[in-house]
């Protein structure tokens, strides 16, 4: 994906992403499983959505973060994909 366009599209996921977070930390019994920082070659489809192996790992990833201990609000990180 071209410049600006892709610096536009990453800003603006970022922004949501700490948006939600800063969202969900206030709720009780909400854990937000945030963005990677880092995917591997061949998650994503056209270079912003997941292709199917991409949705495999993320969905792998998220089972994950969901079996961690989540004693305390978002207690549990999401690693980088890998």
């Amino acid at each position: 994906m071209p410049d600006p366009l892709r610096s536009v599209l990453g800003y603006l996921s970022a922004l949501h992403d700490a948006n939600a977070r800063d969202f969900t930390a206030g709720l009780d019994r909400v854990y937000y499983y945030h963005q990677p920082t880092f995917a591997p070659e061949g998650f994503f489809a056209d270079g912003i959505h997941p292709s199917e192996f991409g949705y495999q790992m993320w969905s792998e990833n998220m089972i994950k973060f969901s079996k961690k201990d989540t004693a305390g609000k978002n207690a549990a990180t999401p690693q980088p994909y890998g």
